[in-house]
């Protein structure tokens, strides 16, 4: 189909479109030269899916009903799952950082992780996201994340010694995902914190696996492969934060003030499986 022709389609009826394809048509345009890009439909495309996603997953984000806890939370990750967004943005404004901006530290693929607008910028897509083994299935808390409907759970395995205490504390499920919270804790180390497990379950979810934005005080990334996964490992001046998929299931560790660079990369390199 013409540019033309499917830019009008686009605009009378986006819905004869499924969200798949309409990210592969703006990733099509996005792998051009520059010269022959159509940034007309590449930005049509970006409204479509920015829309799709606040009305179809603008709950995702509340992932607890304690609005203390989400208030503490939203200081620390934003799950706005808006990279193609901002990769657009940063491809047709040619957006550059600042001299003076903060000093960043990264060792991650650039395919991966990106660092503009003063904040880190996730795409796992292109990363190892199929673990070859999964967590120990005896124990108590794989075995309630899989009555939860998380298949294939991979955890850290330090999150499984006695070392640690662990809490579920949100189970939700819908047509488009299954969503598990765990509180951990650590006193001895004084590490605590939470787990975000996302399983997405329908095609028009799929494209926000491993897709995610972080708060500006994150200064310092960290790519790690273990057990055939690659693993970002960030860290900053509000404490430490792991990301990793597997399969269609996405995960979120989010550690508070008091975890070093160097304790998250431990627990990060103990996901192993059994």
């Amino acid at each position: 189909m013409e540019n033309d022709t499917l830019l009008q389609t686009l605009k009378k009826d986006s819905m004869s479109f499924k969200l798949s394809e309409i990210e592969e048509m703006m990733n099509e345009e996005l792998n051009k030269d520059p010269n022959e890009m159509d940034t007309e439909l590449v930005d049509l495309c970006a409204e479509i899916l920015e829309s799709a996603y606040f009305e179809r997953f603008e709950n995702k984000q509340d992932f607890d009903t304690n609005e203390s806890k989400n208030l503490k939370k939203s200081k620390k990750i934003k799950f706005g799952k808006l990279f193609m967004i901002a990769a657009i943005l940063i491809i047709l404004c040619a957006i550059t950082i600042p001299v003076g901006a903060k000093f960043i530290h990264t060792d991650a693929s650039d395919s991966i992780v990106q660092f503009f607008n003063n904040q880190f910028h996730i795409n796992l897509k292109n990363s190892n996201t199929n673990s070859l083994n999964n967590s120990d299935s005896n124990s108590e808390l794989v075995k309630n994340i899989q009555t939860a409907g998380i298949e294939n759970v991979i955890l850290p395995a330090e999150f499984l010694t006695n070392a640690y205490s662990t809490e579920i504390t949100r189970i939700d499920k819908n047509e488009s995902f299954n969503i598990v919270e765990i509180d951990f804790d650590n006193k001895n180390q004084d590490i605590s914190g939470y787990i975000s497990i996302v399983k997405y379950k329908t095609e028009d979810s799929m494209f926000l696996v491993g897709q995610g934005d972080l708060a500006e005080e994150y200064d310092s990334v960290k790519q790690i492969t273990v057990n055939n996964m690659d693993i970002l490992v960030f860290s900053g001046s509000i404490g430490c934060y792991i990301k990793y998929t597997n399969y269609d299931t996405e995960y979120d560790i989010v550690f508070d003030e008091g975890c070093t660079f160097e304790q998250a990369i431990e627990v990060a390199s103990s996901l192993e499986g059994e």
